[in-house]
Order: C-alpha cells, then sequence, then structure tokens
C-alpha cells in the first residue's frame, strides 16, 4: 500500500474511532480527534525531512527561496489545521484569530520576496 493510501486510511479509522465515541457519549472524542490529527501531521513532518535532503542538489540561492517558499507553504497548513481543530470543538472566536495570525506570518515570511522583486524591477528601471 502506498503512503498516501496509508494515511488517508488511518485519517478515515480516526474519524470513524472519534465518530463513533462521540455517539456514545464519551468525552475523550475529541482528544482521540486531536492525537490523531497530531499524528498526521507528524507524519507530514517526515515527509518533509525528504523535500528538505533535495534542497542541496539546488543552488544557493535557489536554496534559499525554495526554504523560504517550504516554510510559507508550511505555516499554511499549520495554522489552517490549528484553526479547523478550534472551530471543531466550537471555539470559533478562537478559529478566527488563528486565521488573522497565519496570514499575518505569512505575510511577514514573504517580505524578503517582495523586497527582492522591487529591487529587481528599480535595477530594470
Amino acid at each position: 500500500m502506498s503512503e498516501w493510501m496509508r494515511i488517508v486510511a488511518y485519517a478515515l479509522i480516526t474519524l470513524f474511532l472519534g465518530f463513533l465515541l462521540k455517539e456514545f457519549g464519551f468525552r475523550g472524542s475529541a482528544l482521540v480527534m486531536l492525537l490523531g490529527t497530531v499524528s498526521l501531521v507528524g507524519i507530514s513532518v517526515i515527509s518533509l525531512g525528504e523535500i528538505f535532503s533535495l534542497l542541496p542538489s539546488v543552488g544557493t540561492d535557489g536554496r534559499e527561496y525554495a526554504e523560504a517558499m517550504l516554510k510559507i507553504v508550511g505555516a499554511g497548513y499549520i495554522f489552517g489545521i490549528c484553526s479547523d481543530m478550534c472551530a471543531q470543538l466550537g471555539q470559533t472566536s478562537l478559529s478566527s484569530a488563528v486565521v488573522l495570525c497565519g496570514r499575518v506570518e505569512i505575510v511577514a515570511l514573504s517580505v524578503p520576496f517582495i523586497k527582492r522583486i522591487i529591487e529587481e524591477g528599480v535595477k530594470l528601471l
């Protein structure tokens, strides 16, 4: 079975188990879902290690940009997952705050790219 199929199967089993526990009135069903989510994020982090191992083969400038882009994408996913978990637990205001903080953080991570684009544009003029 391929890695993505295992991940989907794990997610569906966790979802089913959490749903069953919730239906039977088990108060810890949210904790089961949280643990399943954290486990899946851990699997993704392991996969990211493989991606980062490929970066030395890219040139110095390319490596810098690739690392920054991976940070931006990773931040987007992490903030999205955190926001979804807050919303699932009924904390919509906290979920909105996480989304706002995530957007601000992504803009902050993008500043070096924007600065470089402006510098190159000025050179062309």
